[in-house]
């Protein structure tokens, strides 16, 4: 089961039913709904991109491989860095995907997982509610946020960032339930919202989705977001917005008996090497 779970589907907006040990666990309803209307209202459900994937891992092998729970930009990193671990260890490793929200309600109504990664101020929820062991949580990555262009367009940026705002629309991640990023409060903290003309979208996904087929001049997204899409390219980087801390930590009772082991594996060089590759900042 080396390459089944390693290879789970990716999804722009991380909708993810796991099927694990004969069990279906969904998104809790009214939260499925509110993400579901949130992207149909932008013509993303329904002859828009495919936004929503179902990733299963084989129910016989799930003792051995171990299930992550993610934000959809962690998504590549993570999956290069499963690759590595299968190559090791033999045990795949299935990256689901949603943004923190709807992670937190599949874990209340008791889906399986092994580790949880979301940003920071989600797994401090996380860990109130037990979601979480306390003692093994990580908190040491760091993605920048920028502004993201298609590769080779003629952007300049000698007039500054408002300056290169003001060159076209910019997509920004609204704040609801289907985005772990309000776009539009890191504008207004840095005294950017007169200078850009913006439309809101779902996630990042989407914003990059419509930057990298031309939809769209820019969007805010994180690193790992352009670094994910050769289609993309940084045209200029929010160094007066800190950057989104993510943390890491064990389900109390994770049904893989490798989920320890890949919780180490995730300090290890060659780990670190792939996630930097990504786009995220971690300590040396």
């Amino acid at each position: 089961m080396a390459s089944g779970a390693a290879d789970c589907a990716d999804a722009c907006y991380g909708g993810v039913f796991g099927v694990k040990e004969g069990r279906k666990d969904f998104f809790f309803e009214k939260k499925k709904q509110e993400t579901f209307a949130c992207l149909t209202r932008r013509g993303l459900l329904g002859g828009g991109a495919a936004v929503v994937a179902v990733t299963a891992a084989h129910a016989g092998g799930w003792a051995a491989d171990v299930g992550i729970y993610a934000e959809p930009t962690l998504a590549p990193g993570l999956r290069a860095v499963g690759r590595l671990f299968t190559a090791k260890h033999g045990a795949g490793v299935a990256v689901l995907t949603a943004p923190a929200p709807l992670l937190l309600e599949q874990i209340q109504h008791n889906a399986a997982h092994d580790l949880l990664i979301v940003p920071a101020s989600f797994m401090d929820e996380a860990v109130k509610l037990n979601y979480v062991r306390a003692q093994t949580r990580q908190d040491s990555w760091r993605d920048k946020l920028v502004i993201a262009a298609a590769a080779g367009a003629p952007l300049g940026n000698s007039g500054g960032l408002p300056a290169l705002l003001g060159l076209g629309t910019v997509a920004v991640t609204d704040a609801t339930v289907a985005a772990t990023l309000d776009g539009h409060a890191v504008l207004r903290a840095l005294s950017l919202t007169g200078a850009a003309h913006v439309q809101g979208v779902a996630n990042t996904a989407d914003g990059a989705f419509m930057v990298a087929t031309g939809a769209l001049a820019m969007a805010l997204v994180y690193l790992t977001d352009v670094r994910a899409n050769p289609r993309l390219a940084v045209a200029a980087t929010l160094d007066a917005a800190p950057p989104v801390l993510f943390a890491v930590a064990l389900n109390p009772d994770p049904p893989s008996r490798n989920a320890q082991a890949f919780l180490d594996f995730l300090a290890t060089e060659p780990a670190k090497e792939r996630l930097r590759h990504a786009g995220l900042e971690l300590p040396a």
